[in-house]
C-alpha cells in the first residue's frame, strides 16, 4: 500500500487513510475521520491540546453567551448517579416538559447542562 504523506494523513483512532473525510477541531496539526473523532468530548487524543479552532468542519451548536459549554464538555466528568433527583431540582421545566438531553457534571459541585436550549444550571452535590 502506497502512502502518499503529502496529500494524505492517517487518522490514529482507526489507522486508516484520510482522502475526503478529513475532519480537524484543535489547533495543533491532527485531523480525524469525522466518524472517528464525532463522540470524543476531550481534547485532542494524540498531543492532548484542548484549543478548538473556528472553522467550516466546527460548529458550536451551544448558544449560552455566559457559559462556555463545548469547552466545558472537553474536561467535565459526567456523572451517571442520582440524575433524576438533580432532574427534580431543574428549574427551566420546559426542558423537563419536552424531554430535553440533560446532563449532568461533577468538577465542583454539579452542573447540568441542556444539550438542547444550552441552558446551564448549578447544584449543590446531593450525598
Amino acid at each position: 500500500m502506497e502512502n502518499n504523506l503529502e496529500n494524505n494523513q492517517e487518522c490514529s483512532i482507526c489507522l486508516e487513510c484520510i482522502k475526503e473525510d478529513k475532519h480537524k477541531i484543535w489547533t495543533c496539526d491532527h485531523s480525524f475521520h469525522k466518524n472517528c473523532i464525532q463522540n470524543w468530548k476531550k481534547s485532542c487524543p494524540n498531543c492532548r491540546c484542548n484549543e478548538k479552532i473556528n472553522s467550516n468542519n466546527y460548529t458550536n451548536k451551544y448558544t449560552n453567551t455566559y457559559f462556555d459549554i463545548q469547552y466545558f464538555l472537553s474536561w467535565a466528568s459526567e456523572i451517571t448517579y442520582k440524575t433524576n433527583e438533580y432532574k427534580k431540582l431543574w428549574k427551566n421545566r420546559n426542558c423537563l416538559i419536552n424531554d430535553h438531553k440533560i446532563s449532568f457534571y461533577k468538577p465542583y459541585g454539579v452542573i447540568g447542562v441542556c444539550h438542547d436550549c444550552s441552558i446551564v444550571e448549578p447544584f449543590n452535590l446531593i450525598l
